[in-house]
């Protein structure tokens, strides 16, 4: 059972009653982040009323789910179609994870690195199979990993 307290300033006397439910979470502000609030945050707290909870030694850090979904929607809304494609935006081809030879790197990389062996048809050739599979893959070719094959390779 989830039970929400609203705001908890740890300065404020009245408030402090809720530190005594367990377990509870306190969302950092800087990273939007939830960290359990334990003996030792609050004793941290004590100290200085305003820390990045994040960051505290020995603080433990949940994902936000509900900011993950934004940020979800965020980048899935500068994403276009075009011809019945996903159009990624830009800088988005480049930071596309790819497997290649057992090696998981950016497309970015992967592109410079083989670009310098001098096999510009391989380049080109590889970079259409990414930006096909992510036309047709969409937003969700953000959290994939493309398997490229290299010729003799399955």
């Amino acid at each position: 059972m989830v039970v929400l307290q609203g705001y908890y300033i740890h300065t404020c006397p009245k408030m402090r009653y809720k530190a005594d439910y367990r377990p509870s979470d306190l969302l950092c502000a800087d990273s939007l982040q939830w960290v359990r609030f334990t003996p030792a945050l609050s004793a941290a707290l004590d100290a200085q009323p305003f820390l990045l909870l994040a960051q505290q030694p020995g603080a433990s850090v949940m994902a936000n789910a509900a900011y993950e979904r934004q940020q979800q929607r965020q980048q899935q809304a500068r994403w276009r179609v075009a011809g019945g494609r996903h159009v990624a935006p830009e800088g988005e081809l480049a930071a596309q994870q790819v497997l290649l030879m057992r090696q998981r790197a950016p497309w970015g990389a992967v592109k410079q690195l083989l670009g310098e062996s001098g096999d510009g048809n391989m380049v080109e050739r590889l970079e259409e199979e990414v930006v096909t599979w992510m036309g047709v893959t969409g937003p969700v070719s953000s959290r994939c990993i493309l398997f490229l094959p290299v010729d003799g390779q399955h």
